[in-house]
C-alpha cells in the first residue's frame, strides 16, 4: 500500500485492511522462514500508516492455512488465518462485468450479502 489516504479511506469505508503477503508468492512453497518475512514484511505496511498490522491474514496461492502457515502468522502477530472456499477468479482477469457478477450478483441471488471478516467472526 503506496499511500496513507488508501488505508485511511479503506478503514472510514467501514471495511477490514488485513495481510495478503509482501509479494503475493506460493507460502506453501516457502520455508519458515520466508514464509515469515513475506507475513511480517506485509503487515509494516499498514502498520506504518494506521499503527497497526490489521487483524485478518489470509495467506495468497494456497485455499487453506497449514499448521506451519499458521505458526509463522501467529509469531508475526496475526491470531487468525482466513481461508476459502469459493474462489472468484478475479486474479484471471476477465473483466469488471465478470467480477461483479461472480463477487457482487451471485451471491446476491443466492440471498448473501457482503460483511467484513471482523462482522462475519466476532461474537
Amino acid at each position: 500500500m503506496q499511500s496513507p489516504r488508501i488505508a485511511d479511506r479503506i478503514l472510514r469505508g467501514g471495511h477490514d485492511l488485513g495481510n495478503h503477503m509482501m509479494h503475493h508468492l506460493d507460502i506453501s512453497a516457502m520455508d519458515a522462514s520466508g514464509a515469515y518475512a513475506e507475513i511480517e514484511g506485509c503487515g509494516q505496511r499498514p502498520r506504518a500508516l494506521t499503527g497497526s498490522i490489521g487483524r485478518w491474514f489470509r495467506p495468497s496461492r494456497t485455499q487453506y492455512a497449514t499448521p506451519p502457515i499458521e505458526r509463522e502468522a501467529r509469531q508475526a502477530g496475526y491470531q487468525t488465518c482466513v481461508s476459502y472456499d469459493v474462489d472468484s477468479l478475479d486474479y484471471t482477469d476477465p473483466g469488471p462485468d465478470a467480477n461483479v457478477s461472480a463477487i457482487v450478483r451471485g451471491p446476491a441471488r443466492r440471498g448473501l450479502r457482503p460483511v467484513t471478516l471482523t462482522q462475519l467472526l466476532s461474537p
